[in-house]
């Protein structure tokens, strides 16, 4: 199978809809600032940027920023989007890789905005949305993806344990051919 065929490409994957049960756009808004938390894998860079959608649909300015390691391991902080004020939103993935100072950088500099961060703790935020591991979840974007040729349940939940809980991980297998025997 080709990469262009393959039903767990990326372009793919990135088309996906995070389901949450509730409004999180306007919780985001009544909060002001506030945290997605949860373990690796489980759809919270997915649902931040269907939340940048949803308060953008509401007439405010968006700005995302994610936080990255390089090769080495090293954070890379991004740069900071400029200043803020209550018609901008500021979306930013992966703030609890940076130091305690520069999150206070950032943190000043986003006064005024409604700011919402992607992590895996909640930073001291108040919490917008905990993501978690969910075979459930996970069967149900696979059958999305893969229609009928989608491997079993069973077998996503025990790829999904052996993967501790990270749902994105399983996708990588499945996209690399790794199926059921």
């Amino acid at each position: 199978m080709s990469a262009a065929t393959n039903p767990y490409r990326s372009s793919r994957l990135e088309a996906l809809a995070y389901r949450p049960a509730v409004d999180l756009v306007q919780r985001a808004l009544d909060l002001g600032r506030s945290a997605i938390v949860g373990p690796m894998g489980t759809g919270k860079t997915t649902l931040l940027g269907e939340l940048g959608q949803g308060l953008r649909a509401r007439g405010l300015r968006v700005s995302t920023a994610t936080v990255r390691r390089d090769e080495r391991g090293c954070v890379e902080p991004p740069v900071l989007p400029g200043a803020a004020d209550p018609g901008h939103a500021w979306l930013i993935d992966g703030l609890d890789l940076l130091a305690p100072w520069t999150r206070a950088r950032w943190w000043w500099a986003s006064r005024g905005a409604v700011v919402v961060v992607a992590a895996h703790r909640p930073l001291g935020l108040p919490v917008l949305h905990r993501t978690r591991p969910c075979a459930d979840a996970l069967a149900s974007l696979v059958e999305e993806l893969a229609g009928p040729s989608a491997p079993s349940r069973a077998w996503l939940e025990e790829r999904l344990r052996a993967r501790d809980g990270n749902a994105r991980e399983v996708l990588f297998e499945l996209y690399d051919g790794v199926r059921p025997d």
